[in-house]
């Protein structure tokens, strides 16, 4: 198959990949109409809890000592991560906040790209395809202003990919510490969707190495 490459940097590519992921981002935000809790019923178990942590509650209980619930079971990482803006930003930390994770959301999309680059051969059309599909497929930004696990597991995952296959592609060592210190902030996000993913993704990487997965298909 005729492999295509794009007549521009790709230092330009990553610019353009960028700038179409914040700009559909930024867009949804403004024409969705719903706030940073609407749209999942976890975000107010998050609020109270970062809330409970600002007051020196350390172990994920509700906000309201008056009516105190053990959250055991939730992740740990993000609460902290919400208390650590309420605390940084004051009163402004809901716009820091979805700020802060549009734009992550955003690069994850260029991290995508680099990612499918790496899979596929460096083949740029691969690559934009992939981009592309997650750009546009709705559950990829429905949740990217909202407060809950979901968006922050969804670029962390893949930026812990990345950094995974890079070390295995390039050799690169660093790449291995960073994709581990990843995976444990991703693991500390939302626990039981990594522990699901972790097998499949550790067959997909083994079968993916030496660009074998074009080879495969015949590409």
């Amino acid at each position: 198959m005729l492999r295509v490459r794009f007549p521009l940097s790709e230092t330009q590519i990553l610019l353009i990949v960028f700038f179409v992921f914040f700009v559909v981002r930024v867009l949804f935000v403004l024409l969705s109409g719903f706030d940073n809790f609407e749209l999942f019923g976890d975000t107010v178990r998050y609020n109270q809890q970062s809330d409970a942590i600002r007051a020196g509650e350390y172990n994920l209980l509700s906000a309201d000592l008056s009516q105190i619930e053990s959250l055991f079971i939730t992740a740990p990482f993000y609460p902290y991560f919400q208390a650590l803006f309420k605390l940084l930003f004051g009163s402004y930390w809901i716009s820091a906040l979805a700020a802060t994770q549009i734009f992550l959301s955003s690069l994850s999309g260029v991290f995508l790209y680099k990612t499918a680059k790496l899979i596929w051969c460096e083949r740029d059309d691969v690559a934009a395809a992939a981009s592309a599909i997650y750009c546009f497929y709705p559950l990829t930004f429905w949740w990217v202003h909202t407060f809950g696990q979901e968006m922050p597991f969804q670029y962390q995952f893949i930026f812990t990919v990345y950094f995974l296959l890079k070390a295995i592609y390039k050799n690169h060592f660093p790449s291995l510490i960073l994709s581990a210190v990843l995976f444990s902030i991703t693991f500390l996000t939302n626990t039981c969707k990594i522990v699901l993913e972790q097998q499949p993704s550790s067959r997909f990487t083994y079968f993916t190495r030496h660009c074998r997965l074009p080879t495969y298909f015949g590409f």
